[in-house]
């Protein structure tokens, strides 16, 4: 005998008294889905449920009533972390009944901070990551199929007997629609869809509730509060916490992750160490669990992603990223895929993305890389281009171009070219820090041959796919040296002075980068180019620093290779004008005991703005000089 859930629910639109109008044919109803299910008779449903009993009733939602019983069923399930939908009845026109299978060990949210909780439940470490690594995949499975869940949260995450998950209740969910391409291409489902807000408070996503589009990042949104309350064995909305803060603890993460306070958020049973193995892990978790609640959705990874990161922990308790390699050249793509091990193995630079390890699996490549949690430069210039944000000062996008520098010139030193630099090879950490990938392209130059030297070979195939980046030299006559790096690196220059990748760079008759830019400058029409978010309209040192980029990243896409500079010149004239920005930087004021004392009313108590470990913070109001 097996166990099920019988939901019955009763659907009126919002017309006094009117039925909404449900099909009495029950595979009209099957098609309308894309699926087929068994259809019951409404005589076994009440049988089984003796006649709907009210001993029987599991609970109550907005949507119906839910029983269970025993009974001998055949699943259709599809995923082994969804509830199996075993069929449905339809009664009269406005009843219908679906059955799916019941699951006996409560919810994720009765385990963490419900009545099973308060029984003296507790749930380790490895239990709660393994929970979520089956929640994510079954969420991952249901946006590759198109569907959108709508209401994730930890009541809707059921457990059996051995705390396997079981994702339950699709009364919200919504499928994308198909996007029918006018090529030979396979028709995909739709970015997102237009419908008004569902889902729960504390759970919803941000930007689903002020747009009213609804994607799968939504979704994404709401699992970062579900790892929220993995950690934090807190519910997403408590009012018994402080009536003067927003009980949401989707608002309480964030905070506390940012201000690096985790230890204050985690649930004290987990015996949290930083420096212990369950410590790194839930700090990994932490991490991921803010990139999903990041706003706008565009910051956020897909479930794919997160389930990748979380089924990728090492034993050291970081992320990583699998990169899956293929290719029709499997000759080819086995070289690069032995070229990134080979080269990975021999450099170690605190720019460059760290290699991990690899995998070869029935002639599939894989490579470990460490996770970076802000992503490529290039997603994120092109989702502030898309909000109109500016979140990159000055002094964040030349420490960006630094780093680049820095990575670049470590590897011309030991006789690599990179080979295929642009910003979607750029990964920046949580702190803005920017790291090289990609080097399953590279070059490993003879030991007998200089660093400037030139040869010739053929383009390759993948590299084509970024030409706007390509040295042209290299494109028209295949020559190979450290300044087809050189010319990469003034395009990407060109990127963050903008804010605008390069491909989108209007031109005349396809003409490059490179004379599009010179001709600015010449004009001195630097402001057609220029990102105007960074100030520089308005401060003329900003203006100054930003000039010298330009023609930095000019000098770089210079005609002939040999008049370019090379990478060691890059990273000095660069490190050159960070320090005359910073010494910009009006020198502090020492100022009079008297004067402050006046300032601050005789530092009168009603002052205080507030009071901590190192003493007290006084408003004060001081005419300037």
């Amino acid at each position: 005998m097996r166990c099920v859930l019988f939901s019955w629910f009763q659907c009126y639109t919002t017309r006094k008294n009117q039925p909404q109008q449900i099909s009495n044919h029950p595979q009209q109803f099957s098609s309308d889905f894309g699926f087929q299910f068994h259809t019951f008779s409404y005589e076994e449903l009440l049988i089984a449920t003796k006649h709907f009993a009210s001993s029987g009733i599991l609970g109550k939602g907005s949507f119906g009533i839910v029983y269970h019983d025993c009974s001998q069923i055949l699943s259709k399930l599809s995923h082994q972390n969804l509830v199996p939908f075993y069929g449905y009845c339809h009664r009269h026109d406005h009843e219908l009944m679906l059955v799916f299978e019941f699951v006996s060990n409560g919810t994720l949210a009765d385990h963490l901070h419900g009545k099973r909780k308060k029984q003296g439940t507790l749930v380790p470490w490895h239990t709660r990551l393994n929970i979520a690594i089956e929640a994510a995949s079954a969420l991952a499975y249901l946006h590759n199929s198109g569907i959108i869940h709508r209401d994730i949260k930890s009541s809707k995450i059921l457990l059996d007997d051995n705390l396997c998950v079981k994702v339950a209740d699709f009364g919200l969910s919504r499928m994308l629609p198909l996007v029918v391409s006018t090529s030979k291409e396979a028709a995909t489902f739709a970015s997102h869809a237009s419908t008004a807000p569902q889902g729960t408070n504390g759970y919803i996503d941000p930007d689903y509730f002020q747009f009213h589009r609804v994607c799968d990042k939504s979704d994404t949104y709401s699992f970062g509060v579900v790892l929220a309350e993995i950690i934090s064995s807190l519910p997403a909305v408590d009012d018994t916490w402080n009536p003067y803060e927003v009980p949401l603890l989707s608002h309480l993460a964030m905070n506390k992750i940012q201000n690096e306070a985790l230890h204050e958020l985690v649930d004290p049973c987990l015996g949290f160490q930083p420096d212990n193995e369950i410590g790194e892990s839930i700090t990994a978790v932490a991490e991921l669990a803010f990139q999903c609640l990041q706003c706008p959705k565009e910051l956020r990874p897909s479930m794919k992603q997160v389930l990748e990161t979380l089924q990728g922990k090492l034993r050291d308790g970081c992320e990583i990223v699998i990169e899956r390699v293929s290719s029709n050249d499997k000759r080819q793509i086995f070289q690069q895929f032995l070229n990134e091990i080979l080269v990975s193995n021999i450099l170690d630079h605190k720019n460059l993305v760290t290699f991990r390890g690899y995998a070869f699996h029935h002639e599939e490549f894989l490579v470990a890389h460490e996770y970076l949690s802000n992503g490529t430069l290039a997603a994120y210039l092109e989702c502030e281009i898309q909000h109109n944000k500016c979140t990159l000062p000055l002094l964040t996008r030349m420490e960006i171009a630094i780093d680049i520098a820095n990575a670049l010139s470590y590897l011309h030193k030991n006789g690599i070219i990179h080979h295929n630099i642009n910003s979607s090879n750029i990964l920046l950490d949580k702190n803005m820090c920017a790291k090289v990938a990609g080097l399953h392209l590279s070059r490993k130059l003879p030991e007998d041959v200089s660093v400037n030297a030139t040869s010739i070979v053929s383009i390759s195939s993948d590299i084509a796919k970024n030409c706007v980046y390509i040295d042209p030299e290299y494109v028209s006559h295949g020559r190979v040296s450290t300044k087809n790096d050189v010319y990469s690196f003034g395009v990407v220059l060109c990127d963050l002075i903008s804010s605008k990748l390069a491909k989108y760079w209007e031109s005349r008759d396809g003409e490059s980068i490179a004379v599009l830019l010179g001709r600015n400058i010449e004009n001195q029409a630097l402001d057609k180019v220029l990102d105007p978010r960074t100030g520089f309209q308005s401060d003329h040192k900003i203006m100054q620093v930003m000039t010298a980029m330009a023609e930095l990243a000019l000098n770089c896409m210079g005609f002939p290779q040999e008049q370019r500079p090379n990478m060691e010149q890059v990273l000095d004239i660069l490190n050159g004008k960070r320090l005359e920005r910073y010494k910009t930087i009006e020198a502090f004021r020492i100022f009079d005991f008297a004067d402050l004392r006046k300032a601050t009313m005789q530092f009168r108590p009603d002052r205080i703005l507030g009071e901590g470990g190192f003493g007290s913070v006084f408003y004060g109001n001081m005419l300037t000089q």
